[in-house]
């Protein structure tokens, strides 16, 4: 594959007589263990380089990231989003220069336009590789999403059943009006939905989980002795629950309280195509916005990765920071269409 075109940061494309834009795929393995980290990038332009990377991390890499993750969520608690923006930059900026920095990937953030998959193994996985900060955010300028062990390639999905669960423990008014607006939307797209907003077993949570193309789950995550999942009102729900499922939905985006990053890869394994979620605490709170333009953005464009990094970009644009929470899972170059059926 060549490279035709760049992306530039006005949303153009620069190469001769190009005006489409075409992502130049790049993966990037990383694993870490101790202070021990072990990297290889794959990237794919005018041919194929590979390159192998060893070198040592800080001891106090992850404590001082795990300080700063619960420094973001105090704010996000007591509502201080003045300060987010740059504890985010901060942390980001850690992640650069601990990591990011020696893989020599510094055209990422100077002339971007890369598809980049990550796939991360031990305490590489507590990386929040995607809010990796070097002048600007690696998002940016790139399409970036987390890869599980054996992601499908890309192919193009049909869409005409959605599922959406809101607030099924009655407890958070925004997840229910998220709902309610998803809803409305996809009724308008002329797609078949159900909306769920109340209690639900978990034998009738997963015969519908296993019926629908898109399932889009806002409200709580909680534990239950061993488990951690979604909080369907009469228990949890978690990726354990799926072991059975004979048709999973295409698409899982997860709009909850806390990291259901290892929930998503869970979903990975068992066929999933692709998960929206979070590594992060986060308030009930407003964020149909960002939501409602990732959807009408994945309709229109139909390519998940460029959906999730225009919508995701729209809304930083705006100076609305909360939507970096979230991080896509899975083989971003998937299409989704809406089924003629």
């Amino acid at each position: 594959m060549t490279k035709k075109s760049i992306p530039t940061g006005d949303g153009k494309s620069k190469g001769a007589g190009q005006t489409h834009q075409e992502y130049v795929p790049l993966v990037l393995n990383l694993s870490v263990k101790g202070t021990q980290a072990k990297t290889t990038v794959v990237e794919i332009g005018t041919g194929t380089t590979i390159r192998n990377s060893d070198f040592r991390v800080s001891p106090h890499l992850f404590a001082l990231l795990g300080s700063k993750k619960r420094a973001f969520e105090n704010l996000l608690q007591y509502e201080r989003m003045e300060e987010i923006p740059r504890l985010i930059r901060d942390m980001g900026e850690l992640v650069y220069t601990s990591v990011v920095e020696h893989l020599g990937l510094e055209h990422l953030f100077e002339e971007g336009g890369y598809r980049v998959s990550v796939h991360s193994e031990g305490q590489a996985r507590a990386l929040p590789i995607e809010l990796t900060y070097h002048e600007r955010f690696i998002f940016e300028r790139n399409l970036l999403s987390l890869r599980g062990r054996n992601d499908p390639p890309s192919d193009t999905l049909a869409i005409g059943r959605i599922l959406i669960i809101a607030d099924p423990s009655a407890c958070y008014r925004w997840a229910l009006r998220e709902g309610m607006l998803l809803y409305d939307f996809f009724r308008s797209m002329g797609l078949s939905v159900k909306l769920i907003a109340r209690p639900l077993q978990r034998e009738k949570f997963l015969e519908l989980f296993t019926a629908a193309d898109i399932v889009h789950f806002c409200g709580h995550i909680a534990a239950e002795e061993s488990r951690t999942g979604w909080d369907i009102g009469t228990g949890v729900f978690s990726g354990s629950d799926l072991v059975l499922l004979k048709k999973p939905p295409a698409l899982v985006f997860s709009n909850s309280c806390g990291n259901t990053l290892p929930m998503g890869f869970t979903f990975l394994t068992l066929g999933v195509r692709n998960c929206i979620g979070t590594r992060w605490q986060i308030p009930d709170t407003d964020l149909c916005s960002f939501i409602l333009a990732f959807y009408e953005c994945l309709f229109r464009v139909g390519d998940i990765g460029l959906a999730f990094h225009r919508s995701l970009k729209g809304r930083y644009s705006r100076g609305d920071t909360m939507p970096l929470v979230f991080t896509l899972q899975g083989e971003s170059g998937t299409r989704y269409e809406k089924s003629d059926t």
